[in-house]
């Protein structure tokens, strides 16, 4: 498994070298040299070779936020034929390979009780493929589809974060749950719920009903406080934990100032958070606690009460710490 660590570090652990989309561009010019960028008004992608950022900002001035990251392993055959790889990953892993089969990183991930699980992907020469621990990405080429550039199996991108997507398990009902918002758009919305909400159904179908419905109703709805009501309902159901269901308001909330509409703070979602912080101690759980902190953290220029920023400052110092090393746990052999 020695050429394939890097990648089985990056699908499992959602990091490289213990960066992420949670890092700041300074954290990641600490370790990287970012030798290309692609710059527009208010977005950027940064590029050190086979490792790809990428930022947005809402408006000029604002800081860098990362939007997503990973391995560009297309670029692998050019890279290490012509030793290009980045130093801080050769030194770390050693020699890379020209390319990577997906066959080879499904076993690999396996092996160390991570296994990837595959999804849905709309182009039918591609396969995809999902960590649940990390939300990471795999896209290849189509194991029979022969003519491509690169050979089938063949992994193209490592990128993340990619949470689940609930329209996986809804596709083709995208006109049901359009209809399903503006029902409970133009009625009230806690006797719609109850009419409507399946509770009898498995968790994991309820919560992609929610994960669509919500999504529509924000697509739909002209203002955000519909759409803030529902996440906080979602949670009062018990769809999704209290800590989600504020992190979902906070990026709610930020979304709208950043298209200029006055949304107010981010008080009371964030006081919500900080009372009910999930959990960290293995993989899994650190994974989430990094995401969550870095989410809270969007929305802290929008707090109004200077306590709550001073409850933050530990938790976001924590941040970097969570999975700083960057490797998969090793199963021991037996």
């Amino acid at each position: 498994m020695t050429e394939l660590a890097f990648f089985v570090d990056l699908a499992v652990t959602g990091t490289v070298l213990g960066l992420d989309h949670t890092s700041t561009m300074a954290e990641v010019e600490a370790v990287f040299e970012l030798t290309h960028a692609s710059a527009y008004p208010n977005s950027l992608v940064t590029d050190a070779g086979l490792v790809e950022f990428g930022w947005q900002r809402w408006h000029g001035g604002d800081t860098w936020t990362a939007t997503y990251f990973g391995a560009q392993a297309h670029r692998l055959g050019l890279l290490a034929d012509k030793e290009q790889v980045e130093s801080p990953l050769v030194a770390r892993y050693g020699d890379f390979p020209a390319r990577v089969h997906v066959e080879d990183l499904l076993a690999a991930t396996t092996a160390v009780g991570h296994p990837l699980r595959q999804v849905p992907d709309p182009d039918e020469n591609r396969v995809a493929y999902w960590s649940p621990v990390s939300d990471l990405h795999v896209l290849a080429v189509a194991p029979d589809r022969a003519g491509e550039p690169d050979p089938p199996g063949t992994v193209l991108k490592m990128l993340g974060p990619q949470p689940w997507w609930p329209w996986h398990r809804n596709m083709g009902r995208e006109l049901e749950f359009a209809g399903y918002a503006r029902q409970l758009l133009a009625t009230g919305r806690s006797a719609w719920l109850d009419a409507h909400d399946p509770v009898d159904e498995p968790p994991e179908v309820r919560r992609d009903w929610w994960g669509c419905l919500t999504n529509m109703v924000q697509r739909k709805a002209k203002v955000h406080e519909p759409v803030v009501a529902l996440h906080r309902e979602a949670a009062e159901r018990a769809v999704c934990t209290v800590a989600e269901a504020a992190l979902a308001e906070i990026a709610v909330l930020v979304r709208a100032h950043g298209k200029g509409v006055p949304a107010g703070s981010t008080d009371e979602a964030t006081t919500r958070w900080l009372a009910h912080v999930p959990p960290g101690g293995d993989l899994r759980s650190d994974r989430v606690l990094r995401n969550q902190i870095h989410a809270v953290g969007q929305g802290l220029t929008h707090l109004t009460d200077p306590a709550l920023a001073d409850a933050m400052r530990p938790w976001l110092d924590l941040r970097p710490a969570l999975l700083a090393d960057g490797r998969a746990p090793r199963v021991p052999a037996h």
